[in-house]
């Protein structure tokens, strides 16, 4: 593959991870949900050189690190509500009457996982 043919796949697929990482951001999508697009978008440049392999994934690395300033640890109470680990958030669950003990070892917790920050959609 010729060096102007590679550059201009790293190039596009570097656009493509960008705009996917703005759309995962704005419409809240799940994990599932980026992780298939990203394989869409991986799989035009499986003919390319490892460099450019390595860079893409560099790139998608440190865009799919950033989701973490979007999302919050929480934990979704059998009752349908879902309470935050993180003292900052307005749904901390020391903040809505529930102690450490009652969260970390009560039954009263159906899952845990990340949701995006002051919404009930999860991520992963």
């Amino acid at each position: 593959m010729r060096l102007k043919t590679a550059l201009n796949h790293k190039d596009r697929v570097k656009q493509s991870l960008q705009s996917l990482h703005r759309q995962t951001i704005s419409f809240k999508n799940t994990l599932d949900t980026h992780l298939e697009y990203k394989k869409e978008i991986f799989k035009s440049i499986d003919h390319c050189p490892v460099w450019v392999k390595e860079y893409c994934r560099g790139v998608s690395d440190i865009l799919f690190d950033s989701f973490y300033h979007h999302l919050e640890f929480c934990s979704k109470l059998k009752d349908g509500s879902i309470v935050s680990h993180q003292r900052k958030s307005t749904r901390y669950y020391e903040k809505l009457g529930f102690s450490p003990k009652t969260i970390c070892v009560g039954d009263i917790v159906e899952s845990t996982g990340h949701y995006w920050i002051d919404t009930n959609k999860p991520f992963s």
